[in-house]
C-alpha cells in the first residue's frame, strides 16, 4: 500500500506553509487541490495514485473516512497568530465557501458575533 500523508490543523495554521516545504523536498504535495469543500462534500474522493501528500484543513472534517494507512500531519499554529490571520482573512464576516463548510461541520460556529466565532475555531477545528 502506498504512503499517504495528510497535513491538517485549522484554517491559517501553516498547511499551505507545510505543503510548499513537502514540494521542496521533492514530495508531491497539493494544497487542497484533492481534499476540499468540492470534492469532499461527495465523500472522501480516492486518493490518486500520484500524490504523495495533500495538505487541506479541510480535511479534518474527514478523518475517520481517509484511506488506510494515511500518516496525518495536525498543524498547529499558536492561537493569537492564527486568530489574527482568520480576523484578517474577514471568515465570518463574508460569505463564502471557507465559511459554509467551517458551519456545515462545526455548528457551534454558528452562535454569536463575528469575534466570538473567530475565537472559537482555533478549539473547535482543533
Amino acid at each position: 500500500m502506498p504512503r499517504r500523508i495528510l497535513v491538517t490543523g485549522c484554517p491559517r495554521s501553516g498547511t499551505g506553509y507545510v505543503a510548499a516545504l513537502l514540494r521542496r523536498l521533492g514530495v508531491t504535495c497539493g494544497h487542497a487541490d484533492h481534499l476540499n469543500p468540492e470534492r469532499l462534500e461527495l465523500g472522501v474522493p480516492p486518493w490518486p495514485t500520484e500524490l504523495g501528500a495533500e495538505a487541506s484543513w479541510y480535511a479534518a472534517a474527514y478523518g475517520e473516512s481517509l484511506p488506510a494507512g494515511t500518516v496525518v500531519v495536525h498543524v498547529v499554529r499558536s492561537p493569537a497568530a492564527a486568530l489574527s490571520s482568520l480576523w484578517r482573512s474577514r471568515l465570518f464576516r463574508t460569505r463564502s465557501v471557507d465559511r459554509a463548510f467551517l458551519e456545515r461541520h462545526a455548528p457551534v460556529l454558528l452562535r454569536g458575533t463575528p469575534v466570538q466565532q473567530t475565537a472559537r475555531i482555533w478549539s473547535a477545528w482543533n
